[in-house]
């Protein structure tokens, strides 16, 4: 009896599962939009890698999220930091000038970092075209 329902359980939760919401970064005009279930709910302006620091294309996740880390390599602190690929690449508060400017991570202006970190949870897709 307790197989069943344990069961069951599972399967009703499977079936009301949603969707993660997804960010498109785009490195040609230095944007971002945050897509869920099909819907656009958030753009706003991007920075990312600059010449020889290049932000790499692709499909990555959300694997990790820091509301403050410093960076060991360039010796700065980066706000509401959401890690997508291992400890290099990451979306995080920072300058946002209109062109590409990191060393490799996607840089957003403050107010939209605090959205960002409190609407993608772990696990979100993030596609840098």
């Amino acid at each position: 009896m307790k197989a069943k329902v344990v069961g069951l359980s599972l399967c009703l939760f499977a079936s009301t599962a949603m969707a993660l919401p997804e960010i498109v970064v785009n490195r040609s005009n230095q944007s971002y939009t945050v897509i869920d279930n099909g819907k656009v709910i958030r753009a706003g302006q991007a920075s990312t890698g600059k010449l020889g620091y290049r932000t790499p294309a692709g499909r990555f996740s959300i694997h990790a999220k820091y509301t403050k880390v410093r960076s060991a390599k360039y010796k700065v602190i980066m706000k509401y930091t959401m890690l997508f690929k291992g400890s290099l690449y990451a979306i995080h508060q920072g300058v946002v000038p209109g062109y590409p400017a990191s060393h490799g991570c996607v840089r957003v202006p403050a107010k939209d970092a605090r959205y960002l970190f409190s609407s993608l949870p772990i696990g979100s897709t993030v596609l840098i075209k």
